[in-house]
């Protein structure tokens, strides 16, 4: 939890000093700015959930978090190769 708020706040830091029409322009394929924080504000808010329930239920765990993305099949059904 302390890892995700550090670099909530970071990420915060840097918005911060963002011009509001900055986050109207186009940041990556067909998304602005502002649907990039509001994908990663609703992504924030449903971990932050998460690990609190599992933590209240006793069945969080931490694990080793891959250092690498999985690979992705390029055949186009979604199942690794």
């Amino acid at each position: 939890m302390r890892t995700m708020r550090e670099a909530y706040q970071r990420l915060a830091d840097v918005i911060e000093h963002l011009p509001d029409e900055r986050l109207l322009e186009p940041a990556m394929d067909n998304w602005t700015g502002k649907d990039l924080l509001a994908h990663i504000a609703w992504w924030h808010d449903h971990s932050v959930l998460v690990i609190d329930a599992s933590e209240r239920a006793g069945s969080y765990t931490k694990r080793a978090i891959p250092r690498t993305p999985p690979t992705r099949s390029t055949s186009g059904s979604g199942a690794e190769p």
